[in-house]
């Protein structure tokens, strides 16, 4: 969906994005990799040793803090990612309008160079997942090689949705304020801090519609469980993800034409 010449520029970039995000901070990228582990600590200290909650979603399941650790961690990375991607985005367009008033320049990469980033995280977070779960169970699962088919449909989705926020960020400002609570809600209408077996189960259709949960429970599947995915799950989440891509897509170039006039 983007010109292969595009490639470049969206690559440089991205690369300035992350330069400029940790310039003059004293662990520069390495904020990339403590961010994630102190989260992931605090929730794991809390959750797991506070409050006493075991991940269960079936009763021959590792209920170790260690375990949950991982669980938890599985659904963290979606959700920064999630939440960075739809932070950012409606001010993907206002924040370069020097780029917009540029003729020439490709202002659809914009929306992408936020989602590019945030991949670099998450990429970082899969990284520290992987040496986590080898030290926390002993072993890999061969199914781990699946993890692609659970994290590039997310991506295109979320990419979809950025689009379409960066047009309406031109428009309507007031989006940015929209995105907090959506990303709240999001959070506790997920299975991030507990299986959905385990939701009461009026809550479980609503959490199913949640664009977190297929991803999010497949990746688990693949990385802990050492089970294959739901495929059909995987397929209609891969078809709804395309359509919401394309409209996106779609959307941001029916809207663009008004950019340069309203900045």
């Amino acid at each position: 969906m983007i010109r292969k010449r595009d490639i470049q520029v969206l690559s440089n970039l991205i690369r300035r994005d992350l330069t400029s995000r940790f310039k003059g901070s004293f662990f520069g990228i390495g904020w990339s990799l403590l961010t994630p582990l102190l989260t992931l600590s605090v929730f794991t200290v809390m959750f797991g040793s506070v409050f006493g909650v075991k991940w269960a979603a079936s009763a021959n399941q590792d209920h170790s803090v260690g375990f949950f650790a991982l669980a938890l961690f599985c659904g963290l990375m979606f959700f920064n990612f999630y939440a960075e991607v739809l932070s950012k985005s409606p001010g993907a367009i206002l924040n370069n309008a020097t780029f917009v008033k540029k003729i020439v320049f490709p202002i659809e990469i914009l929306p992408a160079v936020v989602t590019g980033s945030a991949m670099v995280q998450l990429g970082i977070s899969l990284a520290v997942l992987l040496v986590f779960t080898l030290i926390i169970t002993g072993s890999l699962s061969p199914c781990i090689l699946l993890t692609p088919l659970t994290i590039v449909p997310f991506v295109l989705l979320v990419q979809g949705v950025a689009w379409v926020l960066a047009a309406l960020g031109v428009y309507f400002r007031d989006i940015n304020q929209m995105i907090g609570p959506i990303l709240t809600t999001s959070m506790f209408l997920s299975p991030m801090f507990t299986p959905r077996t385990s939701m009461p189960e009026w809550l479980r259709p609503w959490v199913v519609l949640n664009p977190l949960t297929v991803p999010i429970e497949n990746f688990r599947a693949v990385v802990l469980m050492n089970t294959l995915p739901s495929w059909w799950a995987l397929a209609v989440y891969f078809c709804v993800a395309l359509t919401v891509a394309v409209l996106g897509r779609l959307f941001f170039e029916k809207t663009r034409g008004g950019f340069a006039d309203v900045i």
